[in-house]
């Protein structure tokens, strides 16, 4: 027997057996009256290195049973034990060791303090094990130190009945307490029947309770809490009409990318997994890849509308069977990037139209009530009726900055005859539809022909500014003086261009006057000219196939374009004048004859030639940047020339003549702005010998006029379009009111007061005008505001009101006029308490208000003021009926800050509409929620809809 005894204990239970002076049981005298130091009583070291030390006790007993080699150790009086890393205080404690070698059992009464790592436990009681690491505890106060790193909370503190200790790791509550402040008395906690505890993995709890006080509140069956991130995300629900599922998705990323699993179980559907890969940074050669891969071992499903539910079983020849098939399909594109080439690809692949567009509806976010209330739980939508995927595609493109070259193969689904169950994989197959290979196209370099030819003159200003002036005296000791000076009129003149030096003998002084030249330099272009071509050539094909292969049509297309431009400026690029001339060649061609017509029009060629000229200055009044005038004046003219074509030959070519100028004025910064706007347009068929209604081949002419004032706030605006074209038969008439017949459109007036930011309160007001037809066209009135924090009595503060009101009534049109309001307001009623309330009101009904309107559509009218007091008797459902001002929406949610908590209670309602039955009815919901702030650590949200039993 190896026993090492160290200042202790154990030596007084030598001495007692040797000289059995005192019974068994009776404590010893207590020979130093201060309590045992480190350094007095080290501690006991057994088998295994393990070792177990006394820091600190009043009082020692033992009991010694040699039968069975047990020693039973009582320790009282402020004692510290240390034992296999932890820490026990206590006012009592008994050991129980076996043989010397193994300590049996530790139990601690009376002020419990125990501390293992991270967690410290203050109990009544303590009962441990060290061999199995396992005990327990009673009546434990403690806290669960944060190990997410999310938080600045120094822990999760709880009190529970009971603690068991199954591990170092692991712990089960009983009867526990949770709350983020060491209170003892909180004014909020959880409550949960048994709490499961694995130190840095997970918090589970049941039946959870929130409580107000002594009150409990809200349940929710479960809690969970992840201490440590694993990018797993599991979710569990009964979904109306699938049954139950459960879907596991896991995110990882790496170096090299991100990527995604799944794997989900399904009554109904089967089981399903997938796999997503999508790159960070250049893999290999690949600049960007991504991968997609799903595979199902699949139940098909039928929907059933008489119990809204979906079925596997389905009647095929008479037999009522079920049909599960593995299925799967991928994915996969990519790009190749080097210096001036790039390379991208996508190709995809499947054997099972069907599977794919189901899974497509999986979930990712938890919410308890899908378990709850799986009637409401219903996102599924998708009946393997009628098979999926009606084509695929694989297409490749490479470009370069001059080059590029790009393919395209589709394929179509087919129907397999020899396979009369449609809902099997065998019935279908892919077969290609389509080649668009190659297509090309291949961009010139610009060629200049004429490139930086200016002619300009410069000319250089030169200002001399004074500086200062200088007097440099010698004295007999050879110490320098300075002296500064500007009334003299004797100094050497010296400027920054120059170098000098002096000489300054004993008794001499020399002046220097210093002064700075300033050159300026203006440079006038007078003309500059330049000019390049240009050019850039393509070519594309594709056939359509049969089903066998065979070509049943195709498609063959070049085309080459150039163009030759020469650019000329003026007067320092005041006056622009630009010419183009522009070629274009294609031709269209098919080896079946169906599309001979069509490709003999579109082929062919054609040359245009276009010039522009244009001018534009803004010359001003004043110096000062408030009261200076300016006077922007634009002139330009464009003339289009097709000088050949030989497509659509049966159209006759044209050219044509548009010439637009645009003046104004701006005045105290913009405040005040003037501007008027003219422009002309004709065009001109180059004749083609046929006789009509046209004189001298002029086929269009029209003009416009417009003119706008803009003053603060105030704007007016107004314009006319005319068709001017003299015909045959259709003469202009320049006299009024014959002129009228040739506006297109109307005349209209438009004002409008607009007050900018943080005006926006006043309401903003537009008007339009029929000046031709002198009637009211529309009226618009609109106002919104934010106000930030403000203060009331008897409230912590206001932290946002918004608003937002329009008006619009439409003269011509009075069924579509409306009246809108939307309003939002949040407010603290005490520091911790937060609401959140928005609405919308909407009246489309406004001509009701109307006398004559009612009688145009034949419909009673209604008082305005009347219906509006209708509208407020919130108290009165059939006064609410009755009003026109329809409330569309109504959120209304409560936050409570705890601590790290948020607690959310929040109510909707929300005006529903049935399409397939035409009714209209109210939804109300209510959402309750727990959040610690800045992570995702969550009560499952408890979502409750009020729906009418009728209508579900």
């Amino acid at each position: 027997m190896n026993r090492i005894l160290v200042l202790g204990v154990f030596w007084l239970v030598i001495l007692g057996n040797m000289y059995g002076q005192r019974e068994q049981g009776q404590p010893l005298p207590n020979t130093n009256q201060t309590p045992k130091t480190t350094s007095d009583v080290p501690g006991v070291r057994f088998e295994g290195g393990r070792s177990l030390v006394f820091e600190s006790f009043d009082r020692v007993s033992v009991k010694n049973y040699e039968k069975v080699s047990i020693q039973e150790v009582m320790f009282s009086g402020n004692v510290h034990i240390i034992f296999d890393g932890k820490k026990l205080k206590a006012q009592r404690v008994y050991v129980t060791i076996q043989s010397n070698k193994n300590v049996l059992h530790i139990a601690a009464f009376d002020e419990v303090e125990f501390r293992d790592e991270n967690a410290i436990y203050l109990a009544q009681s303590f009962f441990y094990e060290p061999e199995k690491k396992t005990g327990r505890m009673r009546q434990v106060r403690s806290y669960l130190k944060d190990t997410t790193g999310t938080t600045t909370s120094p822990g999760l503190f709880y009190r529970a009945e009971e603690v068991e200790i199954l591990s170092e790791k692991r712990a089960i509550f009983r009867q526990a307490h949770l709350t983020f402040t060491p209170a003892d008395i909180p004014h909020y906690e959880l409550y949960a029947d048994t709490v499961w505890y694995f130190r840095d993995e997970v918090i589970f709890a049941l039946h959870t309770s929130y409580m107000v006080g002594q009150q409990r509140l809200f349940y929710f069956p479960f809690f969970l809490r992840l201490e440590k991130m694993t990018g797993i995300k599991t979710v569990a629900g009964i979904e109306k009409r699938i049954g139950w599922y459960v879907m596991n998705t896991w995110d990882w990323s790496f170096a090299f990318g991100t990527m995604q699993f799944g794997l989900d179980f399904y009554e109904r559907l089967g089981e399903y997994g997938f796999v997503r890969y999508a790159n960070k940074n250049g893999v290999g050669p690949f600049q960007t890849l991504r991968f997609f891969g799903e595979t199902a071992d699949d139940v098909r499903l039928f929907y059933d509308p008489v119990n809204d539910r979906y079925s596997q079983w389905i009647l095929i020849n008479n037999e009522w069977t079920t049909i599960r098939q593995w299925g799967w399909h991928y994915m996969l594109e990519g790009a190749v990037q080097r210096e001036n080439f790039t390379l991208t690809f996508y190709t995809e692949d499947l054997n099972d139209p069907f599977f794919s567009k189901k899974y497509a509806q999986r979930r990712e976010t938890f919410t308890i009530q899908n378990i709850l209330q799986p009637e409401e739980n219903k996102f599924f939508s998708q009946s393997d009726n009628s098979a999926g995927y009606s084509s695929l595609n694989r297409r490749f493109a490479i470009t370069s900055p001059q080059f590029s070259v790009n393919g395209q193969w589709t394929y179509q689904r087919m129907r397999n005859p020899e396979v009369s169950n449609i809902y099997l994989n065998d019935a279908y197959t892919y077969y290609l539809y389509q080649i668009s290979f190659p297509n090309m196209t291949y961009t010139l370099p610009t060629i200049p022909l004429i490139d930086g030819f200016v002619v300009s003159t410069s000319m250089v200003e030169t200002n001399r500014q004074h500086v200062g002036r200088v007097s440099v005296s010698a004295s007999s000791n050879g110490d320098l003086s300075l002296t500064l000076s500007s009334q003299d009129s004797s100094f050497l003149p010296v400027t920054n261009s120059e170098t000098f030096s002096l000489e300054t003998n004993e008794g001499e002084t020399n002046r220097v006057s210093f002064s700075s030249i300033l050159v300026k330099t203006n440079t006038f272009e007078w003309l500059s000219v330049s000019s390049s071509v240009n050019g850039n050539l393509s070519y594309a094909s594709s056939e359509t196939l049969e089903t066998n292969g065979m070509p049943i049509s195709d498609s063959y297309h070049h085309q080459e374009n150039a163009s030759l431009s020469f650019n000329t400026r003026l007067l320092n690029r005041v006056i622009s004048w630009d010419h183009m001339l522009s070629v274009m060649n294609r031709k269209r061609w098919s080896s079946f004859e169906i599309n001979y017509s069509n490709n003999v029009l579109y082929s062919g060629a054609q040359v245009d030639y276009t010039m522009r000229t244009s001018a534009g200055t803004t010359p001003g009044l004043g110096k000062h940047p408030f009261w200076r005038v300016q006077f922007p004046l634009r002139l330009s003219h464009t003339f289009q020339y097709q000088l050949f074509r030989s497509i659509y030959q049966l159209a006759p070519r044209e050219y044509s003549h548009a010439v637009s100028v645009s003046a104004g004025a701006n005045w105290l910064s913009n405040i005040m702005v003037y501007s008027l706007s003219y422009s002309y347009q004709t065009t001109y068929r180059i004749t083609n010998g046929i006789e009509d209604d046209y004189i001298n081949n002029q086929i269009r002419e029209t003009m416009n006029l417009s003119t706008s004032l803009g003053l603060w706030w105030f704007s007016f605006s107004t314009g006319i379009t005319m068709d001017t074209l003299n015909r045959k038969t259709s003469r202009m008439d320049w006299h009024y009111p014959a002129l009228t017949n040739r506006i297109v459109g109307s005349v209209v007036l438009e004002n409008a007061f607009t007050p900018v930011t943080p005006w926006t309160y006043i309401p903003q007001i537009r008007y339009r005008y029929d000046l031709l037809r002198q009637t009211n066209l529309s009226l618009s009135l609109s106002s919104f505001a934010t106000l930030s924090t403000w203060y009331l009595p008897f409230l912590y503060k206001v932290d946002t009101f918004a608003y937002k009101a329009d008006l619009f009534i439409d003269y011509l049109s009075p069924r579509s006029s409306f009246f809108s309001l939307n309003l939002g307001i949040v407010l603290w009623p005490q520091k911790y308490w937060k609401v959140d309330f928005t609405t919308q009101i909407i009246n489309r009904k406004l001509y009701r208000y109307d006398y004559e309107a009612c009688g145009k559509f034949n419909e009673p009218y209604v008082d305005f003021w009347q219906n509006l007091r209708d509208g407020l008797s919130i108290f009165d459902y059939q006064a609410l009926k009755r009003s026109f001002f329809q409330l569309q929406a109504l959120n209304f949610a409560i936050t409570h800050y705890i601590n790290e908590w948020e607690m959310r209670v929040g109510f909707t309602l929300q005006r529903q509409l049935d399409t397939l039955r035409r009714i209209a009815y109210w939804e109300p919901q209510i959402r309750v929620e727990f959040m610690l702030s800045g992570t995702r650590d969550q009560f499952p949200p408890y979502t409750k809809r009020f729906i009418p039993e009728e209508l579900q």
